[in-house]
């Protein structure tokens, strides 16, 4: 795995694909595609905070999107410096964690003439749509291993929307923003419901980053504090 992340890295460095700053240390950062949140190395709301961050540190960061399990792989096997959107449940017990940015609120979609569930006790005996390799809070995570419900793996969300439509599931968790975008796209507004008010989980999302990178970590969260208390954040996540 290793020699193929380094030759993706190598090869968007040569082409002049990569997208940096300069005047201080560089990099290398993590992420995998998420709906609205991260759609390339310049596009999506988490992307924009990383690159306001950049702009405030000082720091180039060299951005990678890998599937979710490889980047979360090569982060483990120190190839990358950083990665986000990291979560408690999938963070290595060596990372350095920033201030969180932002809590990743999960909700559970329904079609519109089934019972609306805010409990994840009310999963139970239901098959459930959830996207591969990604986190969804420890009570979520814990349901599956006690076998409260059944989960259908997909690698997408439109994937488990599209199942979700056709009855091939009864439930489908997702994050607000990828969610409302997916319903979108398959304009699917009109069949499909969850309350707004009531997200099934809150997990806070943030940097983390290798022992090593101590300082870029604080220079994260510092900035990260920064652009919460001047508006900076709020704007770019909406």
């Amino acid at each position: 795995m290793l020699p193929s992340i380094k030759k993706i890295t190598s090869f968007l460095l040569a082409s002049g694909l990569l997208c940096v700053a300069h005047g201080g240390p560089t990099i290398k950062v993590g992420s995998f595609v998420i709906p609205k949140l991260v759609e390339g190395r310049n596009a999506g709301t988490h992307v924009n905070v990383l690159r306001e961050i950049e702009k405030r540190t000082g720091i180039t960061c060299i951005l990678e999107i890998l599937p979710t399990k490889n980047t979360q792989q090569a982060f483990r096997d120190k190839v990358l410096d950083a990665y986000f959107p990291a979560v408690p449940q999938s963070t290595p017990d060596f990372a350095i964690k920033t201030e969180a940015y932002t809590p990743k609120r999960m909700y559970v979609y329904g079609l519109k003439d089934k019972p609306v569930i805010t409990q994840v006790a009310e999963l139970s005996g239901k098959t459930v749509g959830l996207i591969s390799g990604y986190s969804y809070g420890e009570a979520i995570s814990q349901a599956i291993k006690e076998n409260k419900f059944t989960p259908s793996y997909f690698d997408l969300d439109t994937k488990c929307l599209n199942a979700l439509l056709v009855g091939k599931v009864d439930y489908w968790v997702a994050e607000v923003s990828s969610g409302g975008k997916t319903i979108d796209v398959l304009i699917a507004k009109d069949k499909v419901s969850y309350d707004v008010n009531k997200p099934i989980a809150e997990i806070p999302i943030y940097f983390a980053f290798q022992p090593e990178k101590k300082a870029e970590a604080e220079a994260f969260s510092k900035a990260i504090i920064e652009m919460k208390k001047d508006g900076t954040m709020a704007k770019l996540l909406n």
